[in-house]
């Protein structure tokens, strides 16, 4: 019946199901009293329920159906008859009056861009999102629709829509806007897309403060923009040091972005002055503005600490989650998971990148899917998946994100060293380390370790001192404590036997409990150490421990299984504890040949086959040439004179 489709369509559009609003505006719509009976055949045909005050459609495709059935005239009046009935819901009233209207109409525009923070605090982002477009929709002047329009788009950002958000920056940037407006406009499109196209940045780093005319937030806004891009596109000194500069002339010198900004911009020669502006452990927890604990864990990040940064995005993750922000809890999740993979907390890692899959399957941002897939590859690495890190290195390798190719040189090497190739390893990693000291970034700070494990095992260690000395200069400029506590190991590994024991003990004397992972690794080494030197008793509880660490941890299918071999007493292999290299050259001279003889086989001169032998009797535990052949299990060589 007429009046039973009357009540169905106000239902449609109204969608909070309330009976009496509903049956008040199909009165209005019908010009007369529409009564509950009047439903019974809608009941009966399965098309909603009833209760004593609500009205429910039986499945979302039903109200659909219902408005399409009906022309765009009826949808009109029906929002029109809504709005009269809501007297007493200013907020609904002011939508259902912006849905009944053709436009332009600028005293509803304004009613309905001052009710966005109300729907959004009651509806939700899309509500919030809904209203400022239907306000710009409805706006006469050019340069107030714009604003707008960037209003809402702010907002579709915050939601994770990267569509949406550049759509309605399109429609804005198709308006007469403000020098301000238009600056804005470029800093949302920028900090929406991961993936920022080749070529110079729309907005220059001098033209802040006339963009910003006056506003320090949108100069603080543009600055970070200009940040993102320099840090996504590995840009060249100068422009870094001109963000520098700008950053320093801007007041409000604790500022999220401000701060933020100098760790993407510089963060060697910055780090110390940022970890200074970070907030503290004991105050974090009492911080409730979830944009500036994103900002200050994205700069945590940045500089190296892995720590606080794991701490400040832990507390900004809830709040983004409760207030509906995908997009940004997305990116949250993921630089969270990057640093609980380094830290050595796994399950938690992947719990968080598990959730931003999820995140990023509704909200479909395939720049941060790429993000997703690299920090997979490394993931899959540490764990001693090798294939398939490598794998997964390669795709995101096709889609040329310059920004992560970092990231994909840590997981082949970390990939690399766990399938025994030290030289391949080495050669990957070794561009992470090599930039000077003020060029270095958080993936060359996680790669100390497997480098100098890789150089220690391919016989590199001479030129993995020289970088090292590099990682020195660093230390001396940046606290970052992802480099700080991994250098005592390094200087353990490379060091000489005389110096080496003290150098694990100091290294094992840190704080490490939150770093198992460091911890692990360094027990790892220095058990073997003592295994090479014929402490059983001393290496047998130093790789037990770290067996524990490594099965705690999840890293049983490489270092894990590697100590635990060495803590059950069973003897590691010449080809473990060897390169390739010195492998065949210690097999040829077991068999009894000369250094002049072995360096004629493999085409080295007989000082480079000497000092190969030299570095790997210390490995084997041995001190001449006559203990080669037991170990490698030949007959014993005849007696020489060499």
């Amino acid at each position: 019946p007429a009046q039973a489709r009357d009540a169905l369509l106000a239902a449609a559009v109204d969608q909070v199901g309330d009976l009496a609003e509903i049956l008040a505006a199909a009165s209005v719509l019908a010009g007369r009293a529409v009564a509950v009976d009047f439903l019974d055949r809608a009941v009966e045909a399965s098309l909603i329920r009833l209760d004593r005050t609500t009205l429910r459609f039986l499945h979302p495709v039903v109200r659909f159906a219902v408005l399409e059935a009906e022309t765009p005239a009826r949808r009109q009046a029906a929002n029109a008859a809504m709005a009269r009935v809501l007297a007493e819901h200013p907020d609904r009233r002011t939508w259902h009056r912006a849905q009944s209207v053709n436009g332009p109409d600028d005293d509803l525009a304004d009613e309905l861009a001052e009710a966005h923070a109300s729907l959004l605090r009651r509806h939700g982002v899309v509500a919030a999102i809904w209203a400022l477009e239907r306000s710009a929709q409805l706006t006469a002047d050019s340069a107030t629709r714009g604003h707008r329009f960037l209003c809402a788009a702010e907002h579709a950002y915050g939601l994770g829509r990267t569509r949406l958000t550049h759509s309605l920056i399109d429609e804005a940037e198709r308006q007469e806007l403000s020098d301000a407006d238009r600056a804005k406009a470029w800093w949302l499109r920028d900090i929406s897309d991961a993936d920022p196209q080749p070529g110079p940045a729309r907005t220059r780093v001098r033209d802040i403060p006339e963009l910003s005319a006056g506003d320090p937030h949108l100069a603080l806004d543009l600055l970070l923009s200009a940040a993102l891009r320099a840090h996504r596109t590995d840009a060249d000194p100068a422009l870094r040091a001109g963000i520098v500069a700008a950053a320093e002339r801007l007041t409000g010198t604790s500022d999220p972005r401000r701060i933020a900004a100098l760790a993407l911009a510089e963060p060697v020669l910055h780090g110390r002055a940022v970890a200074d502006r970070l907030p503290s452990n004991e105050t974090v927890w009492y911080l409730s503005d979830a944009d500036g604990l994103r900002l200050f864990g994205m700069a945590a990040h940045a500089i190296g600490d892995p720590v606080r940064a794991v701490d400040l995005l832990g507390r900004a993750e809830p709040i983004l989650r409760e207030q509906g922000r995908l997009g940004l809890l997305s990116e949250t999740l993921l630089t969270e998971a990057a640093d609980l993979l380094l830290l050595g907390d796994w399950p938690r890692a992947a719990q968080l990148t598990e959730e931003a899959r999820r995140i990023l399957a509704e909200t479909r941002q395939p720049a941060l899917f790429a993000a997703l897939t690299g920090m997979d590859a490394v993931a899959a690495a540490l764990r001693g998946q090798a294939e398939r890190a490598v794998e997964l290195a390669d795709t995101v390798a096709a889609w040329q994100r310059t920004d992560l190719v970092p990231t994909l040189r840590l997981a082949r090497g970390v990939a690399r060293l766990g399938e025994g190739r030290y030289t391949e390893a080495y050669e990957e990693l070794r561009p992470l380390l090599d930039p000077p000291h003020e060029g270095l970034r958080w993936q060359g700070f996680a790669a100390v370790m497997p480098f100098v494990m890789a150089a220690d095992r391919g016989s590199s260690r001479h030129e993995a001192a020289h970088i090292l000395a590099v990682l020195e200069e660093a230390a001396c400029v940046t606290p970052a404590p992802l480099l700080h506590v991994q250098l005592p190991y390094a200087r353990a590994v490379l060091a000489a036997d005389a110096e080496a024991e003290e150098l694990y003990m100091v290294a094992l004397g840190q704080d490490l409990g939150r770093w198992p992972l460091v911890k692990a690794r360094t027990e790892h080494a220095y058990g073997q150490w003592l295994r090479r030197r014929r402490q059983a008793a001393r290496s047998r509880t130093m790789l037990l421990s770290a067996r524990t660490a490594f099965e705690l941890i999840g890293a049983s299918d490489w270092a894990g299984r590697n100590a635990a071999q060495a803590a059950d007493n069973r003897p590691a292999s010449v080809t473990e504890l060897l390169s390739p290299q010195e492998t065949l050259i210690a097999r040829l001279a077991a068999e009894g040949l000369s250094n002049r003889e072995v360096a004629e086989r493999v085409h080295l001169s007989h000082r480079t086959v000497a000092a190969h032998l030299y570095r790997a009797f210390p490995k084997l535990g041995i001190t001449s040439r006559s203990e080669l052949a037991p170990l490698l299990k030949l007959p014993e060589p005849a007696a020489s004179d060499h």
